[in-house]
């Protein structure tokens, strides 16, 4: 087998290798982001609905993932102030 192809396989396993765990790491955020809303609601369709309009507005505003997790847990407390 030439050189060069060899070169061009092991390029191409490490690129999808890289996306595959890039992907794989977005998957797993979005995850426990979601279990996070639900043991914060407790079984509550409208605190739950509540805290993902919430995390969607994070969204929007380009909040870093890691400040998610207190944002949410704030607007969890002011719901259940309301």
């Amino acid at each position: 087998m030439p050189l060069w192809l060899q070169l061009v396989i092991i390029f191409i396993v490490s690129i999808s290798g890289i996306v595959f765990h890039l992907y794989l790491i977005k998957k797993i955020r979005h995850w426990s982001t979601q279990d996070l809303i639900k043991a914060l609601s407790a079984g509550n369709e409208a605190k739950q609905t509540f805290l993902e309009a919430e995390l969607a507005k994070l969204a929007q505003a380009k909040v870093p993932h890691k400040q998610h997790h207190d944002r949410l847990e704030q607007a969890a407390n002011q719901f259940d102030k309301s």
